[in-house]
């Protein structure tokens, strides 16, 4: 009566846990804090493409942000001072499941000259669990998030986080 049971109880815990693959329950790509950052790949506004992984070995900030965003619009010049006044942590701006269009139009009236990743799909989004924008993750040298900041960054927070990963710069 026992064995009638269990049977049924096991294969539902075989099926469902076969339903899952390893991505899903492990933590190696998810976008967490002590975790490495999960690597892509995104075209840039001028045709050339840009990756992670061409940031080895230098920390990086990464903004994920939209136009019609009023806080995202609200960063985007302490992001572009940030840009211009040091080149220890490297920046790059995501932007969320927009046209090509829409960005260079936004990029061009603004001046903005840092480098402007499309998510038109929004596949690296969903990479990185964005649920909110603006979000931005600082890495570490190794690829290590060791930030993530959700909401508008201050002259103060990048500050801070230049003092603390790249004390050289300042």
């Amino acid at each position: 009566m026992k064995n009638r049971m269990c049977f049924p109880l096991l294969v539902t815990l075989i099926l469902l846990f076969s339903l899952f693959p390893a991505s899903l329950t492990s933590t190696a790509s998810l976008p967490l804090e002590g975790h490495l950052a999960p690597d892509f790949t995104v075209p840039l506004l001028h045709g050339d493409f840009l990756s992670l992984q061409d940031f080895k070995g230098t920390p990086v900030i990464i903004n994920f942000w939209a136009t019609w965003c009023p806080p995202c619009r609200v960063e985007m010049p302490i992001l572009q001072d940030f840009y211009d006044k040091q080149d220890v942590i490297r920046l790059i701006a995501i932007s969320s499941g927009e046209s090509l269009n829409t960005v260079a139009s936004f990029i061009k009236t603004n001046g903005y000259t840092f480098p402007i990743g499309l998510d038109s799909s929004t596949r690296v989004s969903r990479d990185y669990l964005i649920r909110f924008l603006p979000t931005t993750f600082l890495l570490d040298a190794e690829g290590i998030i060791r930030q993530k900041h959700i909401g508008i960054l201050t002259e103060e927070i990048v500050e801070g986080w230049l003092q603390e990963y790249a004390p050289s710069a300042n």
